[in-house]
């Protein structure tokens, strides 16, 4: 799993050659879940209502194997670390509407879905181990190639993956902005310590869609944007920490120590927009893989007024590499895109949910639109 991922996935994309609406695409796809156009998101988006009343999956048992796989997995942990069976929403259904998309969700755990994608992924793993074709006699898991699209079986927890673009970035630290000023986008190398998605590399900020509030109490957390945004504050301005109000179910959009970030740049009109660009399953996992553009102007966030909230003059974005990995600047355009979906890397491939990102942004009905967003003359300084 760790090593061979890319061969894991082309082996799966097979597998699923009869169901899958996209034979070229990195993830595995339904008919119109690709949308020829990059659809806005925006905080006032309406959200269904949880659906309490569908169980979630307990497990699905490996052969040979006492316990469920999240012990597995733990395992895989370095130090100290500990998983958590925090609260997650599990996938029930898509409904690709031209204008925005419709996802419902159930309730789900993070242990069941270890136990049930992480562990068809292991199976897949195990059957591929000898190098020779898959045919679906070797994955009764996973079973019929079209039964990926059937969510009763599954804990399907989504990942949100945000591909990243800062228009007019600078390192605040040169003298001239004005003409070192580019734009951007960011990719992350994910090292071997990391509980998924193991020695790749992937957009960044991304993460699972999941609720902050331990008892499922906020509808509003089931919007893809808040995710997004959660997502882009947690790992970009190291507030990852304040996901431990989940416990008292303050909403984290609301924190303190989070709001002016989200006022400042999701808040204000032009400096920031975020895209939903598609939909798809991981062919190794079968987990939901929802696709995100988030744009921001650099020099607008850079030119607001900070030092109420770090006590100095904000010095931009705070994108450093953690045990997780290594943040990478690449120049936007059509041309890098296209490379880092596909570019090989030694011992690393990228991740498939990166690559489709990278692929649809690409895509020369939607790059022209968000390199269009967010420009630096339609914005206000202060």
């Amino acid at each position: 799993m760790a090593n061979q991922r890319d061969e894991l996935a082309k082996a799966a994309k097979n597998y699923h050659a009869e169901a899958d609406a996209s034979p070229d695409f990195p993830l595995i796809t339904g008919a119109g879940w690709l949308p020829t156009h990059p659809i806005e998101l925006t905080e006032s988006d309406p959200v269904p209502q949880l659906e309490f009343d569908i169980p979630d999956v307990e497990g699905i048992p490996l052969e040979g194997l006492t316990g469920g796989y999240v012990n597995i997995k733990q395992q895989m942990l370095s130090g100290n670390k500990r998983l958590s069976n925090g609260p997650t929403f599990r996938l029930s259904s898509i409904n690709p509407l031209d204008d925005a998309p419709i996802f419902t969700f159930s309730p789900g755990h993070y242990y069941n879905y270890i136990n049930t994608c992480e562990a068809l992924a292991a199976e897949l793993a195990d059957a591929w181990k000898n190098g020779s074709n898959i045919g679906p006699g070797d994955l009764p898991l996973r079973g019929n190639p079209r039964r990926i699209f059937d969510l009763r079986w599954r804990s399907a927890f989504p990942g949100v993956n945000c591909l990243l673009v800062l228009k007019d970035y600078f390192n605040d630290y040169l003298s001239d902005e004005t003409l070192r000023a580019r734009d951007v986008f960011l990719m992350h190398q994910r090292g071997q310590s990391t509980l998924e998605a193991q020695n790749t590399w992937h957009v960044v900020p991304a993460g699972g869609h999941q609720p902050v509030s331990e008892d499922f109490e906020s509808d509003v957390e089931q919007s893809i944007w808040w995710t997004a945004v959660r997502e882009f504050i947690e790992e970009l301005f190291d507030k990852e920490e304040a996901a431990g109000f989940r416990k008292i179910g303050q909403d984290f959009l609301s924190l303190p120590e989070v709001r002016p970030f989200v006022k400042q740049i999701f808040r204000k009109p032009g400096v920031a927009k975020v895209f939903y660009l598609g939909t798809g399953y991981d062919p190794v996992t079968t987990k939901p893989e929802i696709l995100v553009c988030i744009v921001v102007n650099w020099r607008a966030v850079s030119s607001a007024h900070w030092r109420e909230v770090t006590g100095q003059s904000f010095k931009g974005l705070k994108i450093v590499g953690n045990y997780e990995g290594e943040i990478k600047f690449r120049e936007f355009t059509r041309e890098r895109l296209l490379t880092e979906a596909v570019r090989p890397h030694e011992k690393e491939s990228v991740l498939p949910a990166g690559a489709a990102c990278l692929l649809r942004a690409a895509d020369p009905d939607i790059f022209p639109l968000i390199a269009a967003a967010c420009p630096s003359e339609n914005i206000g300084h202060g």
